[in-house]
């Protein structure tokens, strides 16, 4: 390596711990003056890790042992084979705790370092694999993530997710180093253990991965397996193996993994391309220019299989990319991991990229034929047109695209087509601004094949991904406070909720949720309790929270509601508090509720067991919340005709369906899917993403 080589991976290095510290502080101070709490899924972790924290506090250091080998059993009822949940995010939880003691923020701050180390890991992955330009490889990889906008927002949340994406890619980083020397033993064996610490970071993700380095050394043997046993790969999957054998070694835990694997989440099939599309543009990159380049490193990497590192990186992409989109889990959260990959394999090529554009740009320049250049400033300006029309007014191809199908097939698809135009407006708004970007790289390298001097030539070409990706990440980071919060979903006032829960239900009592909904969860309302007034380490079993949501995999909601329906009619012990939330019209979140606070409230007054001793109106929330106390325990009533005929119903073995209705029809929509950025709903300050918030203004907005 060169005196300027070394210099400029130094530089490079530099610069890749310097701008991610300096993101990471900010979202560090994010994270510090947020008032919106923990929802449901961040507090599933949070407790996870509030358990063995209790362990070491008491000195418990045998239960700490066993707690962390036996996640805890959610409370009834759930799925026979219920969710044994990885480790790895608990424990790294616990550093945190230790030192700024429980909390919202000592909860999430191990994410952002996470994501730092994940930003080192890219940088040091594309430079070892890059074959031309390693330090511009390792400093594009850190800054196209740094440019990832669910990839920020998750490093905020005390989530997996941000977990995951660091051993995964030290699993990969580590294969890559062991793999250079064909696996020396002490290499193999470090390689090992991070693959099992990405496996037990989340089972799917490092699942995968593993099978995909698997295919990629099996293919070195042609594969045949037992060439691959014979061979210095075996070691690194062994111990590997080895780690994840010994978790799984319980025969439960075995059989919650194969229940998991019978509940994907389940799209229709045109909501697939579209899911996986709109992830690759809108989730985790800065525009639709980073997507297409990704898509071409892809391919272009495929010219490098011989090198086993590139082969292995290469391989994931084949399988898991399709792999999370057919399972219709390539969607949101769920791709965090895959969906960065493309990031990096642009990184990789980019250097040699940018050489093949200057290549193309000088013999264009030299040669008399100027069709190549006319062709590209015509796709320029051309592209440039159609996507500032899609920018400014959507509307219009939804218009042709139904004009079209009317022609084709009559009006029957008219009222889809609108329909789907009032769901992806803004996202075609979002593409229509990237398009113009990317549009305007083709036109400059069009403007350069034809007139720029030959010396110009590299910069050109450098400006021409500039002027691609640099506005999309600008409008990212400028939003990036309120992209952050926006997809925080605990209201601040579900937080005095907490509070008035825990001021009516003292330390030792029992409470059930009734009426509740994604936000108001046992685990968060459990978190709080545990958390929010003087935490002692031995408070945590006397917490107990019942009743809404119970983990991840648990009973559908209409078999939970029978199972408490029946047992608050004819259980002979019952919680001592019953909360009962009722939604207003001005509730503000837009979900369905089903009318379990209804039922138990007719339940209760027909048995007379418990009685309101606090009720609460929450204005902002739009709800009305009433906390009920057991006086006595009563005979055994009988149950509401609707209950008795579910309940006939599910011991026939047919599927239950009890009446929902929608509330906050105009509120905050937290879905799951890819484009819920887009498509949430408050008030006029939260109608737009703020990476859509731009200085001329956004299109006509639709409640």
């Amino acid at each position: 390596m060169s005196l300027m080589e070394r210099k400029s991976e130094r530089i490079g290095l530099a610069i890749s711990v310097v701008v991610p510290l300096l993101v990471c502080l900010e979202l560090a101070s994010i994270v510090r003056t947020t008032e919106w709490v923990m929802d449901v899924d961040e507090a599933v972790h949070a407790i996870e890790a509030l358990r063995l924290y209790a362990d070491l506090e008491a000195g418990r250091f045998g239960d700490f042992l066993v707690n962390s080998y036996f996640p805890e059993r959610w409370h009834p009822p759930v799925n026979t084979n219920l969710r044994w949940y990885p480790i790895v995010h608990p424990l790294s939880l616990l550093p945190s705790f230790a030192l700024l003691g429980p909390s919202d923020v000592s909860a999430r701050i191990p994410s952002i370092f996470f994501f730092f180390g994940t930003c080192l890991v890219f940088f040091e992955l594309a430079r070892r694999l890059s074959r031309v330009g390693p330090a511009l490889s390792g400093l594009s990889a850190v800054l196209l993530l740094l440019t990832s906008p669910l990839s920020l927002i998750l490093a905020t949340q005390s989530m997996t997710e941000s977990v995951t994406l660091f051993f995964c890619y030290l699993a990969v980083l580590a294969y890559v180093w062991s793999v250079e020397r064909e696996h020396p033993p002490l290499r193999a064996i470090l390689a090992g253990i991070a693959l099992g610490l990405a496996m037990l970071s989340k089972y799917d993700h490092g699942g995968v991965l593993a099978l995909c380095l698997g295919v990629s050394e099996l293919s070195r043997t042609g594969f045949r397996p037992f060439a691959l046993l014979r061979s210095p790969a075996r070691v690194l999957f062994l111990i590997a193996a080895g780690i994840v054998g010994l978790w799984f070694a319980h025969p439960d835990k075995l059989a919650s993994l194969i229940d998991s694997w019978n509940h994907p989440v389940v799209l229709a099939s045109w909501q697939i391309p579209v899911s996986a599309a709109f992830t690759l543009i809108g989730d985790y990159t800065a525009g639709i220019a980073v997507s297409a380049l990704g898509i071409a490193a892809f391919f272009l990497l495929a010219r490098r299989l011989d090198e086993p590192g590139v082969r292995g990186i290469w391989v994931w992409a084949l399988i898991s990319l399709p792999f999370y989109v057919f399972r219709a889990r390539f969607q949101e959260r769920q791709g965090i991991v895959e969906g960065v990959l493309l990031l990096l394999m642009l990184a990789i090529v980019l250097p040699e990229l940018l050489n093949r554009v200057v290549s193309w740009l000088k013999r264009a320049r030299e040669r008399s034929d100027r069709r190549p250049a006319r062709a590209l400033i015509l796709a320029g300006v051309v592209g440039s047109a159609a996507f500032l029309v899609l920018h400014l007014r959507p509307i219009l191809f939804f218009d042709l695209g139904s004009g079209l199908l009317s022609r084709l097939t009559g009006d029957g698809h008219q009222s889809f087509i609108y329909s789907l135009f009032d769901r992806y407006e803004l996202i075609l708004y979002y593409i229509g601004f990237s398009g113009i970007t990317a549009c305007a790289g083709l036109l400059l390298l069009g403007l350069a094949a034809r007139w720029a001097p030959l010396q110009a030539l590299r910069g050109t070409a450098v400006a021409a991904v500039v002027i691609a990706w640099l506005p999309g990440a600008i409008l990212i980071h400028i939003g990036l406070r309120e992209m952050v919060t926006w997809d925080f979903e605990g209201h601040p006032q579900i937080g005095e909720v907490h509070a008035f829960i825990t001021e009516s239900a003292p330390p030792g009592t029992t409470v059930l949720l009734a009426g509740g909904w994604d936000q108001l969860g046992n685990n968060a309302t459990r978190w709080y309790r545990a958390t929010g007034q003087g935490w002692q380490p031995t408070d945590l079993a006397e917490v107990e929270v019942l009743g809404d949501l119970i983990g991840s995999l648990v009973l559908p909601p209409e078999p939970r509601m029978l199972y408490w329906a029946e047992r608050l009619a004819r259980g002979e012990t019952l919680p001592e508090r019953i909360v009962l939330i009722e939604p207003l019209d001005t509730f503000f979140y837009k979900t369905s509720m089903r009318p379990s606070a209804r039922i138990y409230r007719e339940i209760l007054e027909r048995r007379g067991s418990h009685a309101v001793i606090a009720s609460r109106r929450f204005a902002d929330l739009g709800s009305q919340v009433e906390i009920l106390a057991l006086q006595e325990v009563p005979e055994p009533v009988g149950l509401p005709e609707e209950i008795m005929a579910a309940l006939e119903a599910q011991r026939a073995g047919q599927a239950v369906h009890l009446p929902q209705r929608m509330v906050g029809e105009n509120g905050w929509q937290a879905g799951s899917m890819p484009e819920r950025h887009f498509l949430r709903r408050h008030d006029a300050e939260h109608s737009l993403p703020p990476m859509l918030r731009l200085p001329w203004g956004p299109p006509a907005s639709r409640p």
